[in-house]
């Protein structure tokens, strides 16, 4: 046990950092045996920093702050550049990192321009870079010629490819790999790749769109826990909550900060049975009552502080029987003074322990179990050892990094090669292709441009008269994918739907399927399927591009074959369905050839949409002729969509 005071040397991260690479050097035991556990994370940018001063390696756990930590705000600063180049303050800041990594004493210099322009127009001729030093000099030359070809990029692929890319190609996760917790950092960029990669599944492709979202994230301070990195990890010292340690067993535990105390709120408390109680300000109260009688109030704080105490004590315990074969509590208090309802409290009260003069040397617990009590430990400031291994370890991967992208003829980086003028295969949605051949303008705006209207704010824009087809079709298909467990209230909350007017719209047309799963021989058929899938995503390869498609319901009919099936909430009678069916033609063409390459060997595909307003469905049996046809039809539109809209390389 470690207990610190304030006038030592010595902080408690410090001291822990010294503690583990003593113990290590003196071969008592490795880095990954090693767990800090905390009862919240108060206390860890300090921690964090005291380990990497002493070169302990170490890998943050389920921590908090993943948005703002300095490689989001790197990549945050790098999305604002790709938008807008003459975005100064992203361009500072990507300057700044190790995307550039120029020197405070550079970017000084190249402020001090007598011309009004962006910091991006400053770094395009060599004139403006002639006061920078010369390793700025070469930095700004490398990033300028970087820069350029990500822009040149930037409307060629999507913007997950075109991050990992930029990763690669500005040795920036190299860059990362080489740091004392250069495995975090990776997984921490691995983890905004596959941000980014959900993004553009959900259909927001646009750049700004996830940028605004990055930004939003950023701002929120949302507590996110980092990218996860390997569980079999035996050469980093691991840090968790004591709430993330449940389950799980280390050979060394350290429980720090235990002169820590809960703070109880002086405010409002809620009683479960009187509910909130306040404290009444004196002029409030009635004629002739005392002004310092608030029972109840009185009594709901030591409950409520009775709670908390237990859990911490819970808490405590929990972190302790974490511990196989050695624990180190480690606490610093001022003027020796031992703060009260504290964890050190219990331990110097369970140990029976003389507050005002604790023993430093070892005591045993019933003569049998040795307790150390300890406030000093020999630092003597050489970190190089664990440095150094650490380092030899991210040479070899920064050695891998780079060799994996030699060229063996030219042997030089991918990345220096010129780029080809043709763009490599695209991905394009059934939706895509119908907007494209019922409305080329509609198409450009929305594929080409980015411009894609934000459901959440059409829906909270809706009102009882008007249109609520948008909201209407995802209601229903949630709850007929979740049927017949499907419940219509939770599906209202998880869509964010709050007003009561359209609430009650909403749970008036799910009553009104209901009745349809009752009475409609036509939906029986197809939502008691024996054999059938929900809402099932498809891929399917169209020469060099690829064709996507979500099916509502896929499920084998009475006449054994695999039979396609779309929702159509449409407000139609029974004498429109045919007219309307027509105008999803596309739609059904791009299901069957999706469901076609499914199943092989069937000879033909049965798509239909289903009109749950008319209880109508609209069927097509496609042959494999047919498809064959479809397949072809579709590859002369995405020829005319590329010719139309070619990948335009922009400045």
């Amino acid at each position: 046990m470690a207990i610190l005071n304030e006038e030592d040397e010595l902080t408690q991260g410090e001291y822990i950092a010294a503690y583990i690479r003593q113990k290590v050097r003196e071969q008592e035991f490795q880095f990954g045996d090693v767990a800090i556990l905390m009862r919240s994370r108060t206390h860890l940018p300090e921690l964090e920093e005291a380990l990497r001063s002493k070169g302990v390696p170490f890998r943050t756990l389920g921590g908090v702050g993943f948005y703002q930590r300095q490689e989001i705000y790197d990549v945050y600063h790098l999305l604002r550049f790709l938008i807008n180049p003459n975005d100064d303050t992203a361009l500072v800041g990507l300057l700044r990192s190790p995307f550039a990594n120029i020197s405070d004493e550079g970017l000084f210099f190249l402020s001090q321009s007598d011309t009004e322009v962006s910091y991006w127009q400053r770094i395009q001729t060599d004139s403006d870079l002639r006061t920078l030093p010369s390793d700025d000099m070469k930095r700004v030359k490398r990033f300028r010629r970087l820069a350029h070809q990500w822009l040149l990029r930037r409307d060629r692929i999507g913007f997950s490819d075109l991050l990992n890319e930029i990763f690669n190609n500005s040795m920036y996760r190299t860059a990362m790999a080489a740091e004392m917790n250069g495995g975090q950092l990776q997984a921490n960029l691995d983890k905004i790749l596959h941000l980014s990669e959900s993004f553009e599944s959900n259909g927001l492709v646009s750049l700004q769109d996830f940028a605004d979202s990055l930004q939003q994230l950023i701002n929120q301070e949302a507590k996110e826990g980092e990218g996860q990195t390997e569980t079999d990890d035996s050469d980093n010292v691991k840090i968790m909550t004591i709430h993330a340690s449940k389950g799980l067993q280390f050979p060394v535990v350290i429980v720090p900060w235990l002169e820590s105390q809960k703070k109880i709120s002086s405010g409002m408390v809620f009683d479960e049975t009187f509910g909130p109680l306040v404290k009444v300000q004196p002029q409030a109260l009635p004629e002739g009552s005392p002004a310092d009688d608030y029972y109840l109030l009185q009594r709901a704080r030591w409950f409520e502080r009775n709670k908390e105490l237990a859990e911490m004590r819970r808490l405590f315990y929990v972190a302790c029987t974490r511990a196989r074969d050695g624990l180190l509590l480690c606490a610093q208090v001022k003027k020796s003074k031992i703060p009260p309802d504290s964890g050190l409290e219990w331990i110097v009260d369970s140990l029976g322990l003389d507050p005002e003069d604790l023993p430093d040397g070892t005591i045993r617990i019933g003569g049998a179990v040795p307790v150390t009590i300890s406030g000093k430990i020999e630092d003597s400031g050489e970190n190089n050892f664990a440095r150094h291994s650490n380092v030899y370890k991210n040479l070899e991967v920064m050695r891998k990094a780079v060799s994996a992208e030699i060229d063996d003829s030219e042997r030089k980086p991918v990345f220096l090669h010129p780029l080809s003028d043709q763009p490599r295969g695209e991905i394009f949605s059934a939706t895509q292709i119908m907007i494209f051949r019922e409305n080329r303008e509609e198409y450009f705006r929305r594929y080409h441009l980015g411009f894609f209207e934000n459901d959440y704010e059409h829906i909270s824009s809706l009102t009882g008269g008007e249109d609520i087809a948008l909201l209407k079709g995802k209601v229903l298909h949630r709850y007929l994918e979740h049927y017949p467990g499907a419940d219509i209230q939770t599906i209202l909350f998880e869509m964010e739907v709050f007003d009561r007017s359209l609430s009650e719209k909403l749970v008036a047309e799910i009553g009104h399927i209901n009745k349809l799963l009752k009475n409609s021989d036509t939906l029986k058929q197809i939502i008691h399927a024996v054999e059938a899938r929900n809402e099932l995503s498809v891929t399917a390869r169209l020469d060099r591009d690829f064709i996507t498609g979500t099916l509502d319901r896929l499920f084998k009919n009475k006449d054994g074959l695999w039979e396609v099936v779309d929702y159509k909430t449409n407000r139609i009678t029974t004498a429109r369905v045919e007219e309307t069916a027509e105008k999803y033609g596309t739609q059904m063409e791009v299901y069957a050839f999706l469901a076609g390459g499914l199943f092989p060997h069937q000879p033909e595909i049965p798509v239909s949409l289903y009109f749950t307003q008319a209880d109508e469905k609209f069927s097509r049996n496609f042959s494999r002729g047919e498809i064959n046809r479809i397949k072809n039809s579709l590859q002369e539109t995405v020829s005319e969509i590329r010719t139309m809209y070619p990948f335009m390389a922009t400045d």
